[in-house]
């Protein structure tokens, strides 16, 4: 018997005007999102799960715990963000104490940001450049939050197993900008896997037993790498969060 891990890709819902929630104190506008809200961590809450972790730095733990535990008291409104609308609710609603931040954003020496890396493509390599465009506009098109769809359904949507196949790939040009000897994209790429082997190596320090079940919400374009890692280790059992949202 090993632990079981779910994975969650979420929207970064603050991005998301559509969602029908007030920015500024986390109250949701249309009553139809609240149920919504409720639906999605009822599926969660299928999972059973010990521990929720959520894509902040694990140097902000102790904010985190101020915020939770002021959460927990009914001193506080949730912000509009995954970390909080979803991770904080299913912890509080499984009656947990805590709630585990795992990532990580160190910088790497001279690093380039992705935006300039594109911007040289353009440049150089117009042809990778052209199609690289096409493929994040549709990939934005994939993981835009749409109204006539549910919560849920936008979450299935970006869970699917296509859509997260289709979301790596984009990672998988970007080590193809440069030339003999100047790898242009390696040092964002080499810094975006450090950070995916760090969330995993930080949810493998979650666990006390074998027992354990362990949530993370996180964006989506993590999900790829993250679910690899975490197969690949041999340590868990990596259930698939498309099955529990069509459950």
């Amino acid at each position: 018997m090993k632990p079981k891990v779910l994975v969650l890709g979420s929207y970064h819902l603050n991005e998301v005007n559509s969602i029908g929630m007030d920015a500024e104190d986390g109250k949701i506008l249309v009553p139809d999102r609240e149920k919504e809200l409720m639906e999605l961590l009822q599926k969660m809450e299928a999972f059973q799960p010990t521990k929720v972790a959520v894509e902040v730095e694990v140097k902000r733990q102790e904010e985190i715990d101020r915020e939770y535990q002021t959460y927990l008291s009914g001193n506080w409104k949730l912000p509009l963000n995954e970390i909080h609308q979803v991770g904080f609710r299913l912890a509080k609603s499984m009656n947990h104490q805590h709630v585990f931040a795992v990532d990580w954003m160190g910088s790497v020496p001279e690093q380039k940001s992705l935006g300039d890396i594109l911007d040289w493509a353009e440049a150089h390599q117009p042809e990778l450049s052209r199609m690289m465009k096409e493929q994040i506009e549709s990939i934005n098109k994939q993981f835009t939050f749409f109204d006539d769809r549910s919560l849920v359904e936008n979450y299935c949507h970006i869970n699917h197993p296509a859509s997260i196949k289709k979301s790596h790939e984009i990672y998988m040009h970007v080590a193809r900008i440069g030339e003999w000897n100047n790898y242009v994209g390696m040092d964002w790429l080499r810094w975006w896997y450090q950070r995916n082997l760090i969330l995993y190596a930080n949810l493998t320090r979650l666990i006390d037993s074998n027992d354990d079940r362990i949530f993370l919400v996180i964006g989506s374009s993590h999900l790829h790498t993250v679910n690899q890692f975490l197969k690949e280790s041999g340590l868990f059992q990596v259930e698939d969060a498309y099955e529990y949202l069509t459950d």
